[in-house]
Protein backbone atom coordinates (compact mmCIF):
# COMPACT_ATOMS: atom_id res chain seq x y z
CA UNK A 1 0.00 0.00 0.00
CA UNK A 2 1.23 2.87 -0.81
CA UNK A 3 2.35 5.95 1.62
CA UNK A 4 -0.16 8.14 2.92
CA UNK A 5 -0.32 12.07 1.27
CA UNK A 6 -0.08 14.90 3.08
CA UNK A 7 -2.37 18.21 2.45
CA UNK A 8 -3.14 21.31 4.08
CA UNK A 9 -6.28 22.78 3.04
CA UNK A 10 -8.72 24.39 4.81
CA UNK A 11 -12.39 22.88 5.89
CA UNK A 12 -15.22 23.44 3.94
CA UNK A 13 -17.42 21.72 6.54
CA UNK A 14 -18.65 18.75 7.58
CA UNK A 15 -21.16 15.86 6.21
CA UNK A 16 -21.69 12.24 8.12
CA UNK A 17 -18.41 10.56 8.37
CA UNK A 18 -16.80 13.03 6.20
CA UNK A 19 -14.68 16.45 6.78
CA UNK A 20 -14.85 18.68 3.12
CA UNK A 21 -11.99 20.31 2.55
CA UNK A 22 -10.48 22.84 -0.08
CA UNK A 23 -7.47 21.78 -1.27
CA UNK A 24 -5.49 24.34 -3.90
CA UNK A 25 -9.65 25.18 -4.77
CA UNK A 26 -10.54 21.47 -5.33
CA UNK A 27 -13.51 20.88 -2.94
CA UNK A 28 -12.26 17.51 -1.61
CA UNK A 29 -14.21 14.55 0.98
CA UNK A 30 -12.22 13.13 3.27
CA UNK A 31 -13.93 9.99 4.96
CA UNK A 32 -13.11 9.80 8.59
CA UNK A 33 -13.34 6.58 11.15
CA UNK A 34 -12.60 5.25 14.21
CA UNK A 35 -8.87 4.33 13.37
CA UNK A 36 -8.33 7.76 12.33
CA UNK A 37 -6.43 10.29 14.71
CA UNK A 38 -7.73 13.78 15.16
CA UNK A 39 -5.35 16.44 16.74
CA UNK A 40 -3.30 13.62 17.93
CA UNK A 41 -6.41 11.53 19.92
CA UNK A 42 -7.99 8.76 18.00
CA UNK A 43 -11.45 9.07 17.45
CA UNK A 44 -14.08 7.79 19.96
CA UNK A 45 -15.98 4.48 19.72
CA UNK A 46 -18.99 5.38 21.73
CA UNK A 47 -19.24 9.04 19.91
CA UNK A 48 -20.94 9.68 16.66
CA UNK A 49 -17.88 10.43 14.06
CA UNK A 50 -19.55 13.63 12.84
CA UNK A 51 -20.27 15.04 16.16
CA UNK A 52 -16.46 14.22 17.16
CA UNK A 53 -15.33 16.30 13.05
CA UNK A 54 -17.88 19.02 14.45
CA UNK A 55 -16.28 19.73 17.86
CA UNK A 56 -12.92 19.40 17.10
CA UNK A 57 -12.83 21.25 13.67
CA UNK A 58 -14.50 24.71 12.28
CA UNK A 59 -15.17 25.97 9.24
CA UNK A 60 -12.57 28.11 7.34
CA UNK A 61 -10.07 26.10 9.43
CA UNK A 62 -6.25 26.08 8.25
CA UNK A 63 -6.26 21.62 8.52
CA UNK A 64 -3.25 19.31 7.74
CA UNK A 65 -4.26 15.65 6.94
CA UNK A 66 -2.66 12.47 6.08
CA UNK A 67 -4.39 10.78 3.37
CA UNK A 68 -5.09 7.00 1.89
CA UNK A 69 -6.58 5.82 -1.01
CA UNK A 70 -9.49 3.63 0.38
CA UNK A 71 -11.41 1.66 -2.40
CA UNK A 72 -12.67 4.89 -4.29
CA UNK A 73 -12.32 7.35 -0.79
CA UNK A 74 -9.50 9.55 0.65
CA UNK A 75 -9.62 8.02 4.21
CA UNK A 76 -8.24 9.86 6.87
CA UNK A 77 -4.95 8.58 8.99
CA UNK A 78 -4.97 11.66 10.80
CA UNK A 79 -6.34 15.77 10.85
CA UNK A 80 -4.42 18.18 12.72
CA UNK A 81 -4.94 22.25 13.38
Amino acid sequence: MPEPRRVTAKVLGVDKDCLMIDAGGYVVRVFVDHETMLDGEKTRADRPIKAQLESTFKSGQQVTAELERYRLENRAVSIFR
